[in-house]
């Protein structure tokens, strides 16, 4: 228990590092493509544009409760089609990695987004954001906006992708680095490395035969566990992320690029407004 307490600790210190491992794996994708506009509009409300220009902030809202209503479920068809063509070496593996398709809304995280624009009059914007065009296209720089938030690991700035195909192939391009841990069979290896400390432990004394036990098997562990894991999480946060980038081809017309988090559920930091009468 003292040496996964251990490895679980591991994991957690390396935390901004697979979300950084994460941004990378996206970088030049569909949704994080290499090239992007100058500028971006929201539309919003009189309401919407006195609440930013007098608290000086943008807000993200839930996308729970944006106008999508499968907005961040629209993916969980494409990500368990992917899962199930993974085919690994360990039937364990096939378990833990099912786990990839599950909706971390499950898990008691949440995604909030601020939602932008690439055309500055559009008219399905102007109606479903703008009190039906009483209110505002604000324009941002996407640039500096996308600078403003480069220091922080868990926002992602990025284009929407609504074409079928081309999501499939960023999912794919996500579930590649696995490939080399889920064609191992870790059943085996961790089998033959007990066998090997067995028969090197023979001749030890009790006591130094349960110190190098407690040795070899934090050591197994870091070879066998720790990858594993480290593989597995970093999956879980790339199929996270990218899940808020995926929408319907229904919505294409809006030419969306947004800002999103994906962070634990929590009251703290959370404000709460009415709309549509919710």
């Amino acid at each position: 228990a003292r040496i996964l307490a251990s490895e679980a600790a591991a994991l957690k210190e390396q935390g901004g590092r697979l979300f950084s491992d994460v941004r990378k794996g996206l970088l030049d994708t569909c949704v994080f493509p290499e090239t992007s506009p100058s500028h971006v509009y929201h539309y919003t409300t009189i309401e919407g544009i006195v609440g930013l220009l007098t608290s000086r902030q943008l807000w993200a809202s839930d996308v729970a409760y944006l106008n999508d209503i499968s907005e961040y479920t629209y993916a969980d068809g494409a990500i368990a089609g992917v899962i199930a063509g993974l085919k690994p070496g360990d039937p364990d593996l096939t378990r833990l990695f099912s786990v990839l398709q599950n909706n971390p809304r499950e898990f008691g995280f949440d995604v909030y987004a601020s939602c932008f624009c690439e055309r500055e009059d559009l008219l399905s914007q102007w109606r479903a954001y703008s009190g039906h065009g009483t209110g505002y296209a604000l324009e941002f720089d996407w640039n500096l906006l996308t600078e403003r938030f480069s220091g922080d690991s868990d926002i992602f700035c990025g284009r929407i992708e609504y074409e079928e195909a081309s999501q499939k192939q960023l999912l794919h391009t996500l579930v590649t680095p696995l490939m080399p841990i889920l064609q191992q069979d870790f059943t085996a290896l961790a089998t033959s490395k007990a066998d090997a400390l067995a028969e090197e432990s023979k001749s030890l004394t009790a006591d130094e035969r349960t110190h190098r036990f407690e040795i070899g098997t934090a050591d197994l562990l870091k070879e066998v566990t720790r990858p594993v894991l480290t593989a597995a999480t970093t999956s879980l946060l790339s199929f996270s992320i990218a899940r808020a980038f995926l929408k319907s081809p229904t919505f294409s017309e809006e030419r969306e690029w947004r800002v999103a988090v994906l962070k634990p559920r929590s009251a703290e930091g959370v404000a709460f407004r009415t709309s549509h009468d919710i």
